[in-house]
């Protein structure tokens, strides 16, 4: 379940480098849980995981870390758009191949480093963090071949290889990772039912300028 609500950022209230945002809905009533609750939170098309702390009743607060605030760029007076849902907090089991993975929705993952491109588009793929697949690959960078290792032990089924833009195959499939070529370097952007899930950019209706698609991992949702 996921549930949304919008509210105005005021820099006044700010105090001690914490900003708290009330949550204006029964937590208890709406998740069926107490204690500090692990959320998934997505704010202005940025996700992040988080924990959402009681104040008594079913009322709690979010906390704005300061790299929300950098990421937003918020000043007084902006509207910040909140969904919220609950974390997978029950370590999942690898699927069987009778029990492949289906792809319902995309939750966004901004890449923490230039060379995480490809770790962000793995994370959103298989509803984790960047974090948690970082460590999965021991912090290595992430080329095709390590991609293709995680899908796999996730039971994310997949085209054999990357496929080449060409005459044959000029576009690619509804679901895919994209390898982009840009003037001086290449880079991983989800494709899924037309948007473009830029892990530098975020979520895009066109690719980005001077973007051009060299090749593309086809995902079987």
């Amino acid at each position: 379940m996921k549930k949304t609500f919008n509210t105005i950022y005021d820099e006044e209230r700010l105090a001690n480098g914490k900003y708290y945002i009330e949550i204006p809905f029964n937590v208890w009533e709406t998740f069926g849980k107490k204690g500090r609750v692990k959320v998934i939170c997505e704010i202005n098309e940025f996700s992040y995981d988080s924990t959402i702390i009681p104040k008594g009743e079913g009322q709690y607060v979010l906390m704005l870390t300061k790299k929300m605030r950098s990421d937003l760029k918020l000043i007084s007076g902006d509207e910040i758009s909140i969904s919220i849902q609950l974390q997978n907090i029950v370590k999942p089991k690898i699927a069987t191949m009778e029990e492949r993975l289906k792809i319902d929705n995309i939750i966004f993952r901004r890449q923490p480093t230039n060379k995480t491109c490809g770790t962000a588009c793995v994370a959103m793929l298989i509803g984790k963090s960047v974090e948690e697949v970082i460590d999965i690959v021991e912090k290595k960078p992430m080329g095709i071949s390590k991609i293709i290792e995680v899908l796999d032990k996730y039971s994310v089924r997949h085209s054999e290889k990357n496929i080449k833009i060409s005459k044959k195959n000029p576009n690619p499939s509804d679901i895919s990772i994209l390898t982009v070529n840009f003037e001086d370097h290449n880079h991983y952007i989800l494709l899924f039912k037309g948007k473009y899930y830029d892990p530098a950019r975020g979520v895009l209706d066109n690719l980005p300028e001077g973007a051009k698609i060299t090749m593309f991992l086809e995902i079987h949702g």
